[in-house]
């Protein structure tokens, strides 16, 4: 407001003001016409001949906004379509067109809850168009106040782009768009890199929609003490926000230049009006607007004060694919306890879980499902705890316990898996399976694998620990071996399944069962690794299903320390001596030479199952477990399945021929015995 009022001033003081100023020497004069020019104008914001805004309401409801733009010769306007939440119907033209074309399209339908128009029409013809367009027309159904769901506290990971750093990103919602506080908190964001430059060099900040968020390349091991440190820095701000005014003041003038830019694109800028609109309605476009006009350092302040305290955001950590899959890590740390346990502890500082996988070694898979039975009871003591491991997971084929926590809890994982143990390996008595001719044909190829197989399974020699192997993948290794270490995982007892004095070939390989259907079990020794075995098995598998038509066929892999060595399970109504025969007499067709064409399929089928089985954190575990007992070396899952999709056809044919060329088959049997009738 000007200090006197000219209006006030009569003609003999005009007369003695011009007096005084005659009298005045040039310099003086010219102060005095700068205080004066300054006292009638300086009140005003040198951006006076920026855009201006009028809001209107229309008798049916419709509300007009309009932001008109200085040299505007364009004019757009979009409002909202029909039952459309996120759609809008937009029209532009020039100053000669525009008015027309707004007409035609808006004749239409219900009237809109709102039209934005930005550009140079004019505001009279453009409220007499609407209302006399809009008049005795139903006001359309308003849409719901559209608000973006924002989870704060919390923490995630995505995949980042090859090649790119690790990088975290804290994203922190900023005040509504109808709030007073948007703009001063937007500069504030914008100042943080500054503020920050110490503690976090090379911070980045940025504001997509109603989310501002700041990023910074991190180590991926040190994300979280990173991430506590911005955190902290961000609540220090908020309660001494140390504010230099002509940084505020310039950032604000960024931002209000920034957004009159916008507008000079009069199509976007609608729309991006009425999204804004749909936000926080009018009060929304008028903060956007006009809100940095307003910014001073005292608000700033204030805003931040009033703000980020509540809000401690979201982070993400983005993590480049060669920190999920490293490719030269290296392998399981193995270890054979003083309990005398077996394990392989798999280090990777980025993994998102601690995964372990117990796996019992002398009959495993051999016995039927006994051994899956016992480790279900030990499933069964973990549930119970107070404690309890957050996954707990039973598989039968083969015989495992999956056990998953947080990344930082392997400790209380091995600690309650001991708790659980402890309540069951002191079990002595016999867990029996069924008897059928499939269990009974498995326990004497048992037996002749060297295992006394008519020894008592039991839970106190399934779970003893020179029985188990342990596979873990953890944060870090030497830290999960002290943990299991300290708690002893395992039994105590020696009733582990033991080695048959006996020689293999005193080993029984017949026993009758009740029951139409017999079954026959036959050892495929190895002399090569992997991937041959897997790939002959895979092809004998699909050769069964034509070859012996009715049959049902499983191919088990036994875990036995130093020999690689497949089951072929087969099963089929009839008896024992039919079944042998039809075995033998289709053995030289399961086992002949293959082709290219079928390999390549196989090779697909064998690398699906090995990726599938070993990809991720528990995958790794699984393979680990392997390690452990001997069975396996380690690789990553990436390079087992390069390696079987370049097997040559030459090395899986040579294996068919030597199998084929063995004069003897191991085999085992069981189920309904021929009737001999004698003769009289």
């Amino acid at each position: 407001m000007l200090p006197w009022r000219f209006d006030m001033i009569d003609g003999v003081g005009v007369m003695r003001l011009m007096g005084i100023i005659g009298q005045l020497d040039p310099r003086a004069f010219r102060a005095f016409m700068g205080a004066f020019i300054f006292l009638c104008f300086g009140f005003f914001s040198s951006d006076a001949s920026a855009q201006a805004l009028a809001v209107e309401t229309l008798e049916g409801g419709t509300e007009v906004i309009l932001v008109t733009e200085p040299l505007a010769e364009a004019s757009a306007a979009c409002w909202p379509r029909a039952n459309e939440v996120l759609e809008a119907h937009c029209v532009m033209g020039s100053e000669l067109v525009f008015l027309g074309e707004l007409e035609k399209e808006i004749v239409e339908g219900d009237a809109p809850p709102v039209v934005v128009v930005v550009g140079g029409v004019g505001r009279s013809a453009l409220i007499d168009l609407l209302r006399r367009t809009l008049r005795d027309r139903l006001l359309s159904p308003l849409d719901e106040r559209r608000t973006n769901a924002f989870e704060e506290g919390g923490q995630e990971r995505r995949l980042g782009t090859l090649g790119a750093p690790s990088t975290l990103r804290l994203e922190v919602p900023l005040p509504p768009p109808e709030s007073a506080q948007r703009s001063a908190i937007e500069v504030l964001w914008h100042l943080l890199p500054r503020y920050f430059r110490v503690e976090h060099p090379g911070l980045r900040s940025g504001i997509v929609g109603d989310v501002g968020h700041v990023e910074t390349s991190v180590d991926p091991e040190l994300a979280d003490v990173t991430l506590r440190k911005l955190r902290l820095s961000l609540a220090r701000l908020a309660g001494d926000p140390a504010l230099i005014g002509s940084e505020v003041e310039n950032e604000a003038r960024r931002l209000r230049i920034g957004r009159q830019a916008e507008l000079e694109r009069v199509e976007p800028a609608t729309r991006q009006l009425l999204d804004l609109w749909r936000r926080g309605g009018a009060d929304a476009v008028r903060h956007h607007l006009f809100g940095p006009d307003g910014v001073t350092v005292l608000s700033v302040r204030e805003a931040a004060r009033g703000w980020l305290p509540s809000h401690p955001g979201h982070a993400v950590l983005v993590l480049p694919p060669r920190v999920f899959r490293p490719r030269f890590a290296p392998g399981p740390l193995e270890v054979r306890l003083d309990n005398d346990l077996a394990v392989a502890v798999l280090e990777r500082p980025t993994a998102s879980l601690s995964a372990l996988v117990m796996r019992p070694v002398l009959l495993s898979g051999l016995a039927g499902d006994v051994e899956a039975v016992i480790l279900a009871r030990v499933a069964a003591a973990l549930r119970t705890q107070e404690t309890r491991p957050p996954f707990i997971k039973v598989e039968v084929h083969p015989p495992r316990l999956e056990l998953a926590t947080s990344s930082d809890d392997f400790a209380s994982l091995t600690e309650a898996l001991q708790e659980a143990l402890e309540v069951v390996a002191n079990d002595h008595q016999e867990v029996t399976s069924s008897e059928t001719a499939r269990a009974r044909a498995l326990r004497l190829m048992a037996g002749v694998f060297g295992l006394d197989s008519s020894s008592v399974v039991s839970p106190a020699g399934v779970l003893a620990s020179e029985n188990l192997v342990i596979g873990a993948v953890t944060p870090d290794a030497e830290a999960a071996v002290e943990a299991l270490r300290k708690f002893g995982v395992g039994g105590t007892s020696s009733g582990a399944p033991r080695l048959s004095a006996s020689l293999v070939d005193q080993a029984r390989r017949r026993l009758p069962a009740a029951g139409r259907k017999a079954a026959v079990a036959a050892a495929i020794y190895f002399e090569e690794g992997f991937p041959i075995p897997e790939m002959v098995a895979q092809i004998v598998n699909q050769r069964a299903e034509t070859v012996l038509e009715g049959a049902r066929v499983d191919i088990l892999h036994p875990l036995l320390p130093g020999r690689t060595v497949f089951v072929m399970l087969v099963e089929r109504e009839g008896s024992i001596d039919e079944l042998e025969t039809l075995l033998e007499q289709s053995w030289s067709d399961l086992f002949s030479l293959t082709t290219e064409d079928e390999v390549q399929g196989v090779r697909r089928k064998v690398a699906a199952s090995v990726i599938s089985t070993a990809s991720g954190v528990m995958g790794r575990a699984r393979a680990c477990a392997q390690v452990a007992a001997g069975e396996d070396s380690w690789r990553e899952p990436a390079k087992a399945e390069m390696t079987v999709l370049t097997v040559e056809l030459e090395a899986v044919n040579a294996t068919l021929t030597r199998i084929l060329q063995t004069e003897t088959m191991e085999r085992t049997s069981s189920g309904p015995l021929p009737v001999i009738l004698s003769s009289e």
